[in-house]
């Protein structure tokens, strides 16, 4: 009779039981998709790159019109758009489809040793001056932990003409950061938000120069709601000039609290 060698058998089982997991941790670790940077040139980009380098960049990001590359989404994506081009009308609204998460945040930006001419100039969402009521060059509605720095957003309207258009829109919103850009809407409102049924916060809005508008910042809530508590709205550090009206309105405030809001240096007028 042949004597069952228990000790080899076990060896084998490991050996096997290893492999599977071997194997498995290959499968599980090439299927992990990690953030990335993309590169955004309306002049010279086209979306049919790979949009993940300087030379091989986009013409649209993914929400403006006109899109038509290829993208997937991972919390923590950065896209820079090249200074001192500008991306026209034809272009808006450009709308976030997409949110980040705590520690990734999807930022829209741009980097100053990337640029067109001689110089570094902001890049410009130019609105063409005849967005329609409502709408905004940046939609980032119903999104969280977003980023938005170092633009330049203009013209959603013409000077001396009323406009309902807004530079940008963050409603029922919250983990949303608005720095460094310069925001020049020739228009009613450049960042409007409607607080969210639930209880939320943080929106940031701090060195940005922000004129030529009739209501700069307006912040309110759903009227079909009695309550809700907005935490940590910081506005400071902004430059506001020529302004029609006020500063920061709040529309339907009576039963919104607001903890930990901030304004200060640069701000001049509320309502």
């Amino acid at each position: 009779m042949k004597r069952h060698n228990c000790f080899l058998d076990s060896i084998h089982a490991f050996k096997v039981a290893s492999g599977i997991f071997i194997f498995s941790f290959f499968i599980l670790g090439s299927c992990i998709v990690h953030s990335k940077e993309y590169y955004i040139d309306y002049t010279a980009g086209s979306d049919s790159n790979s949009g993940t380098s300087k030379t091989s960049p986009w013409k649209h990001a993914p929400g403006m019109h006109g899109f038509s590359g290829r993208y997937q989404h991972q919390a923590g994506d950065i896209f820079v758009f090249k200074g001192g081009v500008t991306w026209p009308a034809s272009c808006f609204p450009m709308t976030i489809s997409y949110s980040g998460s705590s520690g990734d945040v999807d930022t829209y930006t741009a980097e100053t040793n990337w640029h067109t001419g001689t110089s570094w100039n902001k890049p410009i969402f130019d609105g063409g001056g005849n967005m329609g009521r409502g709408t905004a060059i940046i939609d980032a509605s119903s999104r969280s932990f977003i980023k938005i720095n170092n633009l330049d957003l203009r013209k959603t309207g013409k000077p001396n003409k009323e406009n309902g258009a807004r530079v940008i829109l963050v409603n029922y919103s919250s983990d949303i950061e608005i720095s460094y850009c310069n925001l020049t809407p020739y228009g009613n409102h450049i960042i409007v938000g409607v607080v969210p049924r639930r209880n939320s916060g943080n929106l940031l809005i701090h060195h940005n120069e922000i004129s030529h508008f009739a209501n700069a910042i307006e912040i309110g809530f759903p009227t079909n709601i009695k309550s809700v508590t907005f935490s940590n709205l910081q506005i400071y550090n902004n430059h506001f000039f020529d302004p029609a009206s006020q500063m920061v309105e709040g529309d339907h405030v009576s039963p919104i609290q607001i903890l930990s809001l901030s304004y200060y240096r640069g701000f001049r007028g509320v309502k």
